[in-house]
């Protein structure tokens, strides 16, 4: 086992520690269980439980079940009584704020929070959050499982794993393959609903198929349109990672901000508000339950169990969100692409990379005036931070580029 790998394994069996974990950088069922009860105000939540919350008679989690209340579903909150809260809208009755094992289920203000770029730890063992950008900078604290966070950053570090900048530091995307295994650490919440945003960038803002700026210019919107999004992701491009929006239409995606270090990162598009919510089914009543009806959707699916893991490079975690209203998988424009490569006569059937041997050929690794296509974009870049050769005919890597097909 590398060195990193040993190093990443042995900070995973430390226990929590470091610094005390500062209070208000996340949202997990023990801060919002232990926030201050109240009664006699209105505040405005919504559901960010990817399955729905079961609303029930009293603040007793085991009343009575009323009905059942979808992902995005607003909230008007009257009471908040330990991890309970109880509502008065869409119906009346009370809801809890987690679950029995602490995935969050509710959080504040309304479908504008689906303008911040929230992130729900999915590993078991949480999310390490660290000092720096690189595995090596010193532990602060670890963020529990389930919990929700805000995500201000996306980069590439030294050793070509993604990583996160949250308020108080760095966390790991993903989990790091040198340690044996894979799988995400945290998965992006899904938008409430669609938002708008308002070009003002002079030059207007340029669309592109998908979510890599490589990608073929579909068309320009001029500055003081407003636009719709359905979907936002960081690119893989570069080291520095851009924020990009879905066009709820389907056109294409663009960026939040120029693709320049600050202060020339200047915005494109700023945000401008709600976008018109797409029509859903009413809130169900469970069987049996003398439930009241309302006008929000259910949309019933379940949470992906998730595995033991570490939340840096320890081992892996499942689970995130089904597909949103109207939301397709990000990735759908390059498996498309990767399914025409697939059923080619040119080319054989397996395209899967030939170092983790299940993701898909995504990147080329480039040496002198050749280049290989053999694995995905993830591996290409540890090979290439290693100082490890083309697992293909075993020259130097000078570089890697993550490639698209016309």
């Amino acid at each position: 086992m590398s060195t990193l790998a040993s190093q990443s394994v042995s900070l995973h069996a430390m226990p929590v520690g470091g610094r005390e974990r500062p209070q208000g950088s996340y949202v997990s069922a023990e801060t919002l269980t232990n926030e201050a009860n109240f009664s006699g105000e209105t505040q405005q939540w919504h559901v960010i439980g990817s399955a729905g919350v079961t609303a029930r008679e009293t603040d007793d989690p085991s009343s009575r079940s009323l009905c059942a209340l979808p992902f995005a579903c607003p909230l008007t909150v009257t009471a908040k009584q330990g991890g309970m809260v109880k509502i008065s809208s869409p119906v009346e009755g009370w809801v809890p704020v987690a679950d029995d094992v602490g995935y969050v289920l509710l959080a504040k203000g309304d479908g504008s929070a689906g303008a911040r770029w929230r992130y729900r730890v999915v590993c078991r063992d949480g999310a390490f959050v660290r000092l720096g950008i690189e595995l090596t900078s010193p532990f602060l604290f670890n963020l529990p499982w389930h919990s929700v966070v805000e995500v201000l950053e996306r980069r590439i570090n030294d050793a070509g794993l993604p990583r996160l900048k949250i308020a108080e530091g760095w966390i790991s995307e993903v989990l790091n393959p040198l340690s044996g295994q894979r799988g995400p650490v945290v998965e992006i919440v899904k938008l409430l609903q669609p938002l708008k945003y308002r070009v003002v960038l002079p030059d207007g803002a340029v669309v592109r198929r998908t979510v890599e700026l490589a990608s073929s210019q579909v068309k320009t919107i001029a500055a003081g349109e407003l636009v719709q999004v359905s979907a936002k992701k960081f690119s893989e491009l570069g080291n520095r990672c851009v924020q990009r929006l879905k066009l709820a239409d389907g056109s294409g995606w663009l960026s939040m901000r120029l693709n320049k270090e600050p202060p020339d990162d200047i915005p494109v598009v700023e945000y401008a508000g709600l976008g018109d919510a797409s029509p859903s089914p009413r809130v169900v009543p469970l069987p049996g339950a003398r439930g009241q009806e309302g006008t929000m959707g259910l949309g019933f699916w379940r949470r992906s169990p998730t595995v033991p893991g570490g939340g840096d490079a320890g081992a892996g975690g499942g689970g995130g969100a089904a597909a949103a209203w109207g939301e397709t998988n990000d990735d759908d424009d390059q498996k498309a692409d990767l399914f025409k490569i697939k059923h080619s006569d040119s080319l054989e059937e397996d395209d899967n990379c030939v170092v983790c041997l299940s993701g898909p050929r995504t990147a080329t690794i480039v040496h002198g005036e050749i280049g290989h296509i053999a694995c995905c974009l993830e591996c290409a870049r540890i090979l290439k931070a290693r100082g490890d050769a083309c697992p293909v005919c075993r020259a130097p890597i000078d570089s890697v580029v993550q490639h698209f097909w016309a």
